[in-house]
């Protein structure tokens, strides 16, 4: 037989920005399965298998697909379901129920489908505020949020655990991202939709430093270490390493966008007072261990994605 067998992914998180864009990207490489909390959720993302938790969560029953095909063996899972990344979502014991309880409950069920893989997604506001230094691997984690801090948690009993059962590991900390199927809530889609229905585009000073990388970018990543196994229980930085302040980043999407700079009120929003002023990563070791490089400049992804909001609204 000439074709190779399809590696089989299960993916948590699968209705959200990340997992969209993953299962857009790979969904004819690999053979996708995404856990669900309810059958509806199926209408947000296309046509792969499902799985609802409950399901996967339930030993005294076997592993069954919404389609009714039998899940016996999954070569890896990317976990990345978390609740609290919209600053509305702040309900502390969801947060640790959602992200620590469903992290542990997760890796204990791996081995009912014989999993010995799983990908860790963090961020890079996990580090906390280090003053102007581009941030490591090896430094310490201060979170700056509560929900920064239940998915350090997280991360922290998820590696111990899966240290204990003998299930590798990788985590990848992930700096700004930006792209098609962003939330609503992001910097980018407030501005085009802003733009589009004539409000006032209002904006802090836009001092703050940060580290921007366009999903498709990102995507690469956990298409790699599905493809090479490369899960060697080490964290990444996922980044760009490009120091860029907020205020030029908006300069760029209002220029792609065709918004006229003068319409821009930097300062008429007051900065957040634990607003960190400086969040780029380091992404040294990422490129040396995956011989990895970004692909995709600013203006490409913020052009792909402005494109996809407009196909979208149009639909």
């Amino acid at each position: 037989r000439g074709e190779k067998m399809k590696k089989k992914v299960l993916i948590t998180g699968a209705t959200g920005f990340i997992g969209k864009n993953f299962i857009n990207s790979l969904r004819d490489k690999f053979e996708i399965y995404a856990l669900l909390l309810n059958e509806n959720e199926k209408k947000i993302i296309p046509q792969i298998e499902y799985i609802l938790w409950e399901i996967f969560f339930n030993k005294d029953e076997e592993i069954i697909t919404l389609s009714g095909k039998k899940v016996e063996k999954i070569d890896s899972v990317i976990h990345l379901a978390s609740y609290g990344v919209n600053p509305k979502d702040n309900d502390i014991d969801k947060m640790i129920e959602s992200n620590i309880g469903l992290t542990k409950n997760l890796i204990l069920n791996l081995e009912r489908v014989s999993c010995k893989n799983i990908i860790f997604t963090g961020s890079g506001f996990e580090y906390g505020d280090k003053g102007k230094m581009k941030l490591r691997e090896n430094m310490e984690l201060n979170p700056f949020s509560l929900y920064g801090t239940t998915k350090v948690s997280s991360f922290l009993i998820g590696k111990k655990l899966c240290e204990i059962l003998g299930i590798n590991y990788i985590n990848l900390r992930l700096f700004n991202i930006f792209g098609e199927h962003e939330g609503d809530n992001r910097l980018i889609p407030q501005i085009i939709k802003n733009y589009l229905s004539g409000n006032k585009l209002n904006f802090t000073e836009g001092k703050q430093i940060r580290d921007y990388l366009y999903i498709k970018d990102i995507i690469e990543v956990y298409e790699m270490i599905i493809e090479k196994n490369i899960y060697n229980n080490e964290t990444y930085n996922v980044c760009s390493s490009e120091e860029i302040t907020i205020k030029e980043f908006i300069v760029k999407v209002a220029k792609i966008i065709g918004i006229d700079e003068e319409s821009l009120n930097f300062g008429a929003i007051p900065t957040r007072k634990e607003e960190a002023m400086y969040i780029v990563g380091d992404n040294s070791k990422l490129k040396k261990d995956f011989n990895w490089n970004k692909k995709y400049s600013y203006e490409v992804g913020i052009k792909n994605m402005y494109e996809f909001f407009l196909r979208k609204e149009n639909k």
